[in-house]
């Protein structure tokens, strides 16, 4: 197969013209020579040839010490638009100096939302008063790395502040939803809009005006099955914080007949997409000032609870972010029972407020507490998804990245520069390896600004077993410990507790072949999504008293996996949809395994 790959640099970031560039193809197969291509950054229109179920690519630019980092996805010409990113830190995009948008850096309340499938981040709307700044939009493409400024006759004709941004699926293609918010210009009254916008990402204009049920400002969003949007909590017209959730079809209609009503009334809640499917809400305030506490699990669709509340401890502003099982990180905020104290007053929250608390909210609800932080989170620090289950923490002053093995914050490799506003949006994970946040110049402009870390992507291949020397690209999905899961070096991976998962990070698969060297204990089950094979109810076939160590392989073509053991074979059914992979045990059982292959296959019609 012909492709072209076209390579581009960040504005900020330029890239060495006489660097080399290594490609990798990234689709449903394995690995070939002919996956690879080595050719000159110099080089222009070079057809390349790539395996012809190339889905993409994942890049790695080199002149001397310095390297480059970029992956993409086929565009629909099917060509390969490449942004090349600097690997040593975080690269500004732009707009172009002198832009009247985003607006001043102080005034926040811009909504940023990422459209996949072109590859287009959408920055529209704030809190500034003016006119220009409070209605105008940019978009950025992680593909081109070009920032442009939205023509002023392809916006909307509304000014909006502290509304969300949310990718949507239409019957005219990817669009994104920014939802509600308040008229900056609207003077005192700050009333929430029952109003929305589509905005086409491909044509960068604003096309569609859709009507909501109710108003709501600072509330969440969440894509939901089938292509809708889900809005969630905020506050109403009056400022009270509100339980009830909107979702929006893919056609604009909106409904909130059936769906469910949070226990917890909130405004600014954080709102985290699990890798299970489920929805989680918490965080936000009860009132403006009195924290949320409730810990709410929401079904893919939001009509129903998928498991009961968990109690939060009461903590205004603190960190958020989902990790690899369906878990979740809580971190920091300003901890309101200190707050009550003379000496530590409630607003503002001071610095001897601030907890340093770290809980692990698994999957099933349990709230695991792990070492504090040995850094100042400041009152409102910032949790972003990244990828190998390793979110990035920005503190006051300080940045670190969660190792999920030892349950710790450790200092990163590479330094994103100078901390983004609290002021500011949070950042946005747009992929494992990239997120972009707004950033002020020395000229108080906000600039938006990116930070390419890895090119792990739901395509991803792993070219070394699993687990031989460290245990990247796994992680647990509940905190390592002695009883349940962890890892060693020169052991591998131990499972000892029903409940615990490796499970194999930011990747999804088609057909696969996953080779397990086990070397002590049970064989292990594995997980492909929500589904077990290997367990009780479809168990590895009886090889005629093997013991370990021996090597497993289950092999999965669609809906079905093979589970190979010796020369026996057996039959389990599974979901045919892309899915995850993870290992796990059975109750009471234990297992050692040293290592781990994974193989794409092709897939055969």
């Amino acid at each position: 197969m012909l492709v072209e790959v076209r390579p581009h640099a960040v504005a900020g970031c330029p890239v060495d013209a006489r660097a080399s560039l290594l490609l990798t193809a990234l689709g449903d197969f394995d690995a070939t020579p002919a996956s690879f291509e080595l050719v000159e950054l110099a080089e222009r229109n070079r057809q390349l040839g790539f395996p012809p179920e190339t889905a993409g690519i994942e890049a790695l630019a080199t002149r001397s010490a310095s390297r480059w980092l970029g992956t993409t996805k086929k565009d629909v010409s099917g060509n390969l638009e490449l942004t090349l990113w600097d690997e040593t830190g975080a690269c500004d995009l732009g707009p172009t100096a002198g832009s009247r948008y985003p607006g001043p850096s102080g005034a926040g309340g811009q909504a940023i939302g990422f459209a996949p499938l072109a590859g287009i981040v959408l920055v529209a709307g704030g809190a500034s008063l003016d006119n220009i700044e409070s209605g105008g939009a940019l978009v950025a493409s992680i593909r081109t790395g070009r920032v442009e400024l939205v023509a002023p006759e392809r916006q909307a004709n509304q000014r909006r502040a502290f509304a969300t941004a949310t990718a949507m699926t239409t019957s005219d293609g990817e669009r994104v939803l920014v939802a509600g918010g308040f008229d900056p210009l609207a003077g005192d009254q700050l009333d929430a809009l029952a109003s929305a916008h589509l905005f086409d990402p491909i044509d960068a204009a604003f096309t569609r005006k859709i009507e909501l049920i109710e108003p709501r400002a600072r509330h969440g969003a969440v894509g939901l099955p089938g292509g809708g949007v889900l809005l969630i909590a905020g506050q109403d017209q009056s400022g009270f914080a509100k339980r009830t959730l909107e979702a929006i079809a893919p056609d604009g209609t909106s409904s909130i007949a059936g769906l469910a009503t949070l226990a917890d009334a909130r405004i600014a809640p954080r709102v985290l997409s699990l890798d299970d499917g489920r929805t989680l809400v918490l965080g936000g305030t009860r009132n403006g000032v009195e924290p949320a506490t409730q810990a709410e699990w929401l079904t893919a669709d939001g009509r129903a609870f998928a498991r009961n509340p968990v109690e939060l401890p009461p903590r205004l502003g603190a960190g958020t972010v989902a990790l690899p099982g369906g878990s979740a990180l809580v971190v920091g905020g300003c901890d309101t029972t200190l707050a009550r104290d003379v000496e530590c007053p409630f607003s503002p929250c001071l610095a001897g407020c601030v907890s340093r608390g770290v809980i692990w909210l698994t999957a099933d609800g349990v709230r695991e507490t792990l070492a504090p932080l040995d850094i100042d989170p400041g009152p409102r620090p910032l949790l972003v998804a990244a990828s190998d289950g390793s979110p990035w923490l920005f503190g006051s002053t300080e940045v670190r990245r969660f190792d999920p093995w030892s349950g710790r914050f450790v200092t990163p490799s590479i330094d994103p520069g100078a901390i983004p506003l609290s002021s500011l949006p949070p950042p946005l994970a747009l992929e494992p390896g990239l997120f972009v946040w707004l950033h002020p110049r020395e000229s108080g402009e906000p600039v938006l600004r990116g930070l390419r870390h890895d090119v792990r992507g739901p395509l991803s291949r792993d070219v070394a077993p699993l687990l031989l020397g460290d245990a990247r690209h796994v992680a647990p999905n509940i905190p390592p410990s002695g009883t349940s899961i962890r890892y060693e070096p020169r052991s591998g991976l131990l499972l000892r507790d029903a409940l615990g998962r490796a499970v194999v990070t930011d990747t999804r698969y088609a057909d696969v072949r996953v080779e397990a060297n086990v070397t002590a204990g049970s064989l292990p089950i594995v997980y492909f999504g929500g589904t077990p094979v290997g367990d009780f109810s479809c168990p590895w076939p009886d090889s005629g008293g093997t013991q370990p160590p021996e090597t497993v392989v289950a092999d999965r073509f669609s809906g079905v996996v093979v589970l190979r053991r010796g020369g026996e074979f057996r039959r389990c059914p599974v979901p045919s949809e892309r899915l995850t992979v993870a290992l796990g045990v059975g109750p009471g059982e234990t297992s050692t395994i040293r290592s781990v292959r994974i193989r794409r296959l092709p897939i055969f019609e």
